[in-house]
């Protein structure tokens, strides 16, 4: 099993099941009751369905998430009024696939209701996950102890968040060992994911309407293994040289100090071993080793941010930001690597289904 619980899978079985990808399918849940809602021009039907011509979703792994459709035949001209009762604030799911073997790929609330009043008018529905929420919530001074390395302040902070969001029981062990209390003086999100999470080893991401801790210093296991024939479209990578020094101070009164060093690459000349140093001061670990490691996960998220590449594929629910992918048949210098996934966006439509992705570190 992988990140989020899934099985890797070679390109054949993921072939096999969706069918050969013949049926691009979309479902639309709102407020936790089927909100019928088919693509218009892709002969799909049904009884008291609603129209669409299709759907893009965004997700990522350090920011929110967000979904846009447009409603279409939703206006009734004689009495001059919208017929759907899609609302602001009620909460969304967003399933994709191909046939009946869907999964869900989107779980929000409606933010914004766009009322278009053309020749055809039409609704346009703009939707975000339970991150929008975290970052627009929490602004005021709290104070959090230490509590199960912080995995308890971690899951109480969720838990205000619960209509929208869950946490994952899974690989939640935290890694570094941490004391003392903190003073939350930023949103919910930034206070999780770049302060909580950091001080125990471990990042978080929200898919799906499921919070994931996890460990960033192990990309896990390859989703499946893309290429020329394997339903990749396209692939371009542009990785630049970096070298980054982290110099991490614990409690200053017993001298715990750790450093570490991360490039790259190890090919380069000497005459190109430039360094950029960050300096990091009483942060909450208990020894000098843990401070190494700290250190170490910070350099190598710098490092990875110079790994940049992104590609095209047909439409893969599955693909999400925080799990890998590989790429065959492109170059030797490319293949056999395992890319972290740090964005996608799912593009239904009139043009069938694909997936486009950002990759940010590999190795």
């Amino acid at each position: 099993m992988g990140l989020f619980g899934f099985i890797p899978l070679p390109w054949e079985a993921i072939t096999a099941k969706y069918g050969g990808f013949q049926t691009p399918v979309m479902r639309v849940t709102v407020n936790n009751s089927l909100f019928s809602l088919v693509l218009s021009l892709l002969g799909f039907s049904g009884s008291g369905s609603i129209r669409t011509d299709g759907v893009s979703i965004t997700l990522n792994k350090d920011a929110a998430s967000s979904a846009t459709f447009r409603i279409l035949d939703c206006y009734n001209s004689e009495l001059r009024r919208f017929t759907s009762n899609i609302s602001v604030g009620s909460k969304i799911s967003i399933q994709l696939g191909y046939g009946s073997v869907l999964s869900t790929v989107f779980v929000g609330y409606v933010d914004t209701i766009g009322y278009d009043f053309d020749e055809h008018p039409s609704l346009k529905v703009t939707a975000f996950d339970g991150v929008k929420l975290m970052m627009d919530g929490g602004n005021q001074e709290r104070h959090w102890k230490a509590n199960g390395f912080y995995l308890q302040t971690i899951t109480e902070i969720l838990s205000r968040y619960a209509d929208i969001c869950t946490l994952s029981p899974m690989n939640i062990k935290p890694i570094l060992k941490t004391h003392g209390h903190l003073v939350q003086k930023t949103n919910d999100y930034n206070f999780v994911k770049n302060v909580l999470c950091k001080y125990c080893g471990r990042d978080f991401v929200l898919v799906g309407g499921e919070g994931h801790l996890y460990d960033p210093m192990s990309l896990g296991s390859k989703l499946t293994t893309l290429g020329r024939g394997k339903g990749l479209l396209s692939f371009s990578a542009a990785p630049s040289y970096r070298k980054v020094k982290v110099c991490v101070t614990g409690d200053r009164l017993q001298n715990i100090k750790g450093e570490s060093t991360v490039k790259t690459g190890d090919r380069y000349k000497t005459s190109m071993d430039r360094e950029q140093t960050i300096v990091q001061e009483n942060v909450p670990l208990l020894s000098a080793s843990d401070c190494k490691e700290y250190a170490t996960r910070l350099a190598l998220d710098e490092v990875r941010k110079a790994q940049q590449a992104s590609g095209v594929c047909v439409g893969l629910p599955e693909l999400v930001p925080g799990r890998c992918i590989g790429v065959s048949g492109l170059d030797p210098n490319w293949n056999d690597k395992k890319y972290l996934i740090s964005s996608v966006t799912h593009n239904l439509g009139t043009g069938g289904y694909t997936t486009s992705f950002q990759i940010e570190g590999w190795e």
